[in-house]
């Protein structure tokens, strides 16, 4: 108010030169006049100060109010996000959802998640530091070796500062981890790709830091040379390592490999080395072997008293001259997954087996003889309840005749056999329930995932399987006992071009309940 009433005070005050003025400009200027013109200059400067100096207020004015209006208004900006859905979560439920994404803290990165969330606000910065789970996953892929003392001959020292940074980088962030993680079970995977050895490799510097809190290791995930896995692991102690997942390279036979005996609770391995590997085998639940042989595997899966679930990923047959006659029996098995896509393995090694608890049975090979999985199931005598068949070579009626051995079965997973479905018409005819059948077809059946060839299938028929299974007659469908079909998941194969309109009645059964989904693909063959 004061700066206004002063402009207008100075806007009111007479500042104009007298008219005489005008006539002196034309005629010489007297004593008198001078002395005039000099009192009239002198009002006329303080006046042009004053005038000033208002202005500058006024400016001064303007500037405070932009000043308070942008902060006003960043102000509105940063409180406005108060009102995101994001704010109404609870802190607790964040950290669950961060979780998620700071499963695989790849270090690697020029920014791991944890720290990219502990960036976002103050908020979800002071959730990522108050949970050390958030912190306690540490994966390094690709460490390569290079000698940090000097550089060798030829080799740019720009190219050396960079591996420096590179490992000051990796192992800071290591210590990092390590330090936020505080007391929370650890979760490792690190992947070295080189062969040498040395005080000053990247490779040698993390087992170490690692090394230093491995009673904090819950899950541990190596791959790369056997003497990382053999040497530098030497005083770990791991109380609480869980689950093991070894890939070795650069194998030596001489190295012992029982720095991993000590886990009293050890209960998931996943492992191409079955050899000199000293495992407390008894307490092991869950198995993965990758590219072994028989020979490799019967003698360990000997010492597995507890086992439950066993996978073997690229297995090969023994040709040894005399053939192995060992059986195992194990009445801890219930899950047996066998994936062999390019190895020439015939799946000669479930002739060993014999496993009274089997009841999920997951095959990916496309050599694997169905007399060998007939045989297993009939010695066995056990009930399978879900079964996934990806490769196979079986005919309609070999399907046909080893689903009859499954009449507890529940999930039915048919694929294909090199890119051409295995079911066909023949497996279609079965899938009708019909309560005048003597012994009826995988009464139990309750989700179907199944691959067809498109130009075979007969509509009618493939309606009739399904609909039979979804519409029943309660008298009926207490006598013959059959459960109903809860989901769908089926795949036409067509040799040249998808119809416009294939199967359209199949879209209707979607609205009876069943979990339904269609797709097509053409066949490109091999």
């Amino acid at each position: 108010m004061s700066t206004i009433s002063l402009s207008e005070s100075l806007l009111g005050k007479p500042t104009h030169a007298p008219k005489k003025f005008e006539t002196l400009l034309r005629s010489p200027v007297a004593k008198d006049d001078r002395t005039e013109v000099m009192n009239y200059l002198r009002d006329a400067e303080r006046d042009y100060r004053n005038g000033q100096v208002e202005i500058n207020k006024c400016k001064a004015m303007i500037l405070m109010l932009e000043s308070k209006r942008e902060g006003i208004k960043k102000s509105m900006e940063r409180y406005r996000s108060l009102l995101s859905p994001v704010y109404r979560l609870p802190s607790e439920l964040l950290s669950e959802i961060f979780g998620y994404c700071c499963e695989y803290n790849f270090l690697d990165l020029a920014m791991p998640p944890a720290i990219s969330l502990s960036m976002v606000c103050g908020r979800w910065r002071e959730i990522v530091l108050s949970s050390p789970r958030l912190w306690s996953s540490i994966t390094i892929m690709g460490l390569r070796y290079h000698n940090y003392q000097q550089a060798d001959e030829g080799t740019d020292e720009e190219d050396v500062d960079e591996e420096e940074l590179h490992r000051d980088r990796v192992t800071n962030r290591i210590r990092l981890c390590l330090e936020r993680s505080k007391s929370a079970p650890l979760a490792l995977n690190v992947t070295i790709h080189d062969n040498s050895w040395d005080e000053h490799d990247l490779g040698y510097i993390v087992m170490r830091l690692l090394a230093e809190h491995s009673e904090r290791w819950e899950k541990f995930t190596f791959t790369g040379p056997e003497f990382y896995a053999s040497s530098v692991a030497g005083e770990i102690n791991l109380p609480i390592l869980s689950h093991l997942r070894l890939m070795l390279l650069d194998r030596d036979s001489l190295l012992p490999l029982d720095r991993f005996r000590n886990c009293p609770v050890l209960s998931s391995v996943d492992t191409d080395t079955t050899d000199r590997l000293q495992l407390p085998w008894a307490s092991i639940r869950a198995l993965r072997l990758t590219e072994c042989t028989d020979s490799s595997v019967l003698p360990v899966l000997s010492s597995c008293l507890n086992l439950e679930e066993l996978r073997l990923f690229e297995h090969y047959d023994s040709y040894d001259q005399t053939p192995r006659r060992e059986m195992i029996m194990s009445d801890t098995i219930k899950t047996l997954s066998i994936l062999s896509i390019d190895s020439d393995s015939e799946g000669q090694i479930v002739q060993h087996f014999t496993f009274p608890r089997l009841s999920s049975i997951d095959i990916v090979h496309p050599r694997m003889s169905p007399l060998h999985l007939q045989q297993l199931i009939q010695r066995s005598s056990c009930s399978i309840t879900s079964l996934s068949l990806n490769g196979p070579r079986l005919t309609d009626p070999q399907l046909s005749s080893l689903l009859r051995l499954m009449p507890e079965l529940r999930m039915l997973d048919i694929g294909n056999c090199e890119g051409y479905p295995i079911s066909g018409p023949r497996f279609l005819e079965h899938l009708v329930v019909n309560p005048d059948d003597h012994q009826m077809f995988l009464p139990h059946l309750m989700e179907l995932k199944i691959e067809l060839a498109g130009e075979q299938v007969d509509e009618q028929t493939l309606t009739n399987a399904l609909t039979s299974r979804l519409f029943r007659i309660s008298s009926v469908s207490s006598s013959i006992g059959v459960d109903r079909l809860k989901s769908l998941n089926i795949r036409f194969w067509w040799d040249f071009e998808i119809p416009p309109e294939a199967f359209p009645s199949l879209q209707y059964l979607g609205d009876f309940g069943l979990e339904l989904n269609i797709s097509h693909c053409i066949f490109c063959g091999y």
